[in-house]
């Protein structure tokens, strides 16, 4: 149940651990291929092909009564072949309580599904990176051809199927 998705993501069960600033061996071939691959033939309005992410971590808090869900995201990515300047987040409409780049406060705005992020100081070029993102709000199903998805209230609880659109 991820509200929240990124560039696109790797197996991470047996990668080894990248300390942001880092420039990932084989790291830059990967994003290259993505790069030259382009966007998801799936899904082509989702993720952002600048950078790949390399581990997502969630911590997810949710209250049933007043269907309150507030979480945390830790995003530990590879920036691509050109610097980042700004990257995006796929994030629905939540309130967004706190953002960080490498521990440091960037500008972003939060609009239409897409949270839009301008490290304090670019990324570089291959460098890893961790971006921190807090939300809170109240989940509801996203809109689709097949009528709403991704978020079922019930009444000691919720039903989440987030495949295939149900969480951008």
């Amino acid at each position: 149940m991820a509200f929240l998705s990124a560039g696109h993501s790797e197996s991470v069960s047996e990668a080894p651990a990248i300390r942001s600033g880092e420039t990932a061996q084989g790291a830059e071939a990967a994003v290259a291929v993505q790069q030259a691959a382009g966007s998801d033939p799936y899904f082509p309005d989702h993720g952002d092909t600048r950078y790949r992410v390399h581990r997502y971590e969630l911590t997810l808090d949710y209250r049933p009564g007043p269907n309150r869900l507030a979480g945390a995201a830790r995003i530990n990515a590879i920036a691509g072949r050109t610097p980042l300047t700004e990257f995006t987040l796929n994030l629905s409409d939540f309130k967004i309580g706190r953002v960080r780049v490498d521990g440091r406060q960037p500008h972003y705005t939060h609009r239409g599904g897409r949270l839009r992020i301008r490290p304090a100081k670019p990324v570089r070029a291959g460098a890893a990176f961790t971006v921190e993102v807090h939300w809170s709000g109240n989940p509801k199903p996203v809109p689709s051809p097949w009528g709403g998805l991704g978020w079922e209230e019930l009444e000691d609880g919720a039903l989440v199927a987030s495949q295939p659109i149900g969480a951008p």
